[in-house]
């Protein structure tokens, strides 16, 4: 019997050793699964942001070229100022 015991305890310890090297393995792989994940993610956040200033960079073009346009097709018009109109009597003396 006592070298049934030894064999178990050997058996135990390589259990055990098995069992953290696994648990290792295991954190490492999510770890770097979790890095992947989160550097996918500012990447495709970055193309986004960079999309929409195309957008709206080729938007806001678009608007300057129509007003142009839309400028040289119409008469210039001043800009009204809004204003009182009072008429000074004429002077007696003269």
């Amino acid at each position: 019997m006592p070298h049934s015991m030894q064999g178990n305890r050997l058996l135990s310890v390589l259990a055990a050793v098995g069992a953290v090297l696994l648990s290792i393995l295991a954190f490492v792989v999510g770890a770097v699964a979790f890095v992947t994940f989160v550097g996918l993610a500012i990447i495709a956040f970055v193309v986004f942001q960079l999309r929409l200033w195309w957008l709206r960079r080729r938007a806001a073009s678009a608007r300057r070229r129509q007003r142009s346009e839309e400028s040289a097709t119409q008469p210039r018009r001043g800009r009204v100022i809004d204003g009182d109109y009072h008429r000074d009597p004429p002077d007696r003396d003269a």
